[in-house]
């Protein structure tokens, strides 16, 4: 097991999960085949433009093994650092798109932040088999 495949399968599963969750919010919003090719569309242009963030989640993922703590712990840590790399990822778009650095005044980037924290919060508890085959490697 390397950094690289535990990376993805943390990558590709957030990118699912926040598709779907999107994906559901719009089909009870909207109608059904909208919600889908939402849903569809999100994990498109997710795919497309976090490919570059495999570079940061790798080393994330190698430098958590190296953490003198417990599995749990060091899986926890890795939560919290993916979560504040998305964060100041979407604080730099928002700043770019608006020129602020977070949008206060819209529900919708609120609801984007939760999302995502509960989707990177479920890709990285479904892969710990993998992650914690990685951190027992010596």
């Amino acid at each position: 097991m390397t950094s690289i495949s535990v990376a993805v399968k943390i990558w590709v599963k957030t990118l699912f999960i926040g598709a779907l969750i999107f994906g559901i919010g719009i089909l009870i919003n909207a109608d059904g085949f909208w919600g889908l090719l939402a849903g569809v569309m999100i994990f498109v242009i997710g795919f497309i433009v976090t490919v570059p963030l495999l570079m940061f989640i790798s080393p994330l993922v190698k430098l958590s093994a190296r953490l003198p703590y417990g599995n749990r712990s060091r899986m926890g840590w890795l939560i919290f650092c993916l979560f504040v790399m998305y964060f100041l990822v979407y604080m730099l778009l928002s700043f770019i798109l608006s020129y602020r650095f977070i949008n206060f005044d819209s529900d919708e980037y609120g609801r984007l932040i939760l999302a995502t924290f509960v989707d990177l919060l479920i890709a990285v508890v479904t892969t710990h088999r993998s992650l914690f085959k990685f951190y027992e490697q010596p």
